[in-house]
């Protein structure tokens, strides 16, 4: 049994756009859900958003953004 046209269709989404960052979870891996990913860069806050760069150990790097509340 393979993954759905739109289980990749939600995947693709989230990576192209980033994941929430969250201060006490950190950036969660869209791929495999772990929490705290390793940061490998940080963007400067613009227009209340900070983008942050995140390499997972299951090997999938993707992006989070935090809103300044």
């Amino acid at each position: 049994m393979g993954v759905s046209r739109a289980a990749v269709a939600v995947a693709i989404e989230i990576v192209s756009h980033g994941v929430d960052w969250s201060p006490v979870h950190g950036g969660v891996c869209p791929c495999c859900g772990r929490k705290k990913c390793r940061v490998v860069t940080v963007r400067p806050w613009q227009d209340g958003l900070r983008l942050r760069y995140h390499a997972c150990k299951c090997g999938h790097r993707f992006k989070s953004l935090q809103e300044d509340e």
